[in-house]
C-alpha cells in the first residue's frame, strides 16, 4: 500500500465568503481578497 501525503500541493484549511450582491459597489477583486482573507482567518493562518 502507497502512502498519500499532500506535501508539495494544495490543501483547503478554511473557507471565506462575501456577500452576494449586485450592488455592493465592490469589484470582483475586492471581494475575491474579503473572501481569501475570511479563509484565512477560518483557518487560523496569516494571508
Amino acid at each position: 500500500m502507497s502512502k498519500r501525503t499532500i506535501s508539495g500541493k494544495s490543501a483547503i484549511v478554511g473557507i471565506g465568503a462575501t456577500e452576494f450582491s449586485k450592488r455592493s459597489g465592490r469589484s470582483e477583486m475586492r471581494l475575491a481578497v474579503e473572501a481569501v482573507l475570511a479563509a484565512c482567518a477560518d483557518a487560523g493562518i496569516d494571508p
